[in-house]
Order: C-alpha cells, then sequence, then structure tokens
C-alpha cells in the first residue's frame, strides 16, 4: 500500500515527535544527514530502502538540494525508496525535508506549535 503525501506528513510528524532525537542533526552544526548512525535518519533517510539506510553507505551530506543529490548518485530517488514512500513529486520531498531540517519547529519533546503551523499549511498545499 503506497502513503499519500499527507500520511508521510503525518507518518513523520508522529515518529519524530515519539522520538526527537531520532532525527539526524549535526549538535556541532545543525547539518542533516541521511544516516546520522544510532538509528538518526533525516525525513528522507527514514523513508529509503534498507541498503541506503546504512551508516557509511553512499549516501552522505544532507538532502537541502535533492536534485543534485540525485545528479550525484545517478539515480531516481524513487527507486531508492521503500514502496510505501513512491510516487511523489521531488517538490514535495524537499519540502518534507525543509520540514525535518527547520529547527524551530522541533524541540525536545517533539513538533513545536510553529512546525505544526508549517504541517497544517503544507498539507493544504498538497491536499490530494
Amino acid at each position: 500500500m503506497k502513503l499519500t503525501k499527507i500520511e508521510i506528513f503525518n507518518e513523520t510528524v508522529e515518529f519524530y515527535s515519539k522520538n526527537p532525537r531520532l532525527r539526524s542533526v549535526g549538535d556541532s552544526d545543525g547539518m542533516c544527514t541521511y544516516n546520522g548512525g544510532g538509528g538518526k535518519h533525516c525525513a528522507v533517510g527514514r523513508c529509503l530502502l534498507k541498503m541506503y539506510q546504512k551508516q557509511g553507505s553512499e549516501l552522505k551530506g544532507n538532502t537541502t538540494d535533492l536534485s543534485s543529490f540525485l545528479d550525484e548518485h545517478d539515480k531516481s530517488l524513487s527507486s531508492m525508496l521503500q514502496v510505501k514512500y513512491r510516487g511523489h513529486v521531488i517538490s514535495f520531498w524537499r519540502d518534507l525535508q525543509s520540514l525535518h531540517d527547520t529547527h524551530a519547529y522541533w524541540s525536545d519533546n517533539g513538533i513545536t506549535e510553529l512546525g505544526k503551523k508549517e504541517v497544517t499549511r503544507l498539507s493544504a498545499k498538497y491536499y490530494e
């Protein structure tokens, strides 16, 4: 079963709200990484096939620009995602990643009020 964009937003928010320390954001530089080790993954990294979720895999760096990422890895994002996450446009994945990366949207207790407003905005944008 493939998830809708709204379902992916909700799943992502629920996951990081329950597990805020699993956001893959560096303590020292604040940069996001696909695979931060210790079970940490960014929003896109969490949706990748297991073979791409291993720390030390070919995926390094952040996903601020998914187009550059795809060019660097010469793969389509869809083929790298778990089946249930496939079929969505790249702009959706950029927005999901931005939700994950923006520090003001998250606290040690999960999503902030500002983050909730962003989820509402994005949900309206991607309402299917």
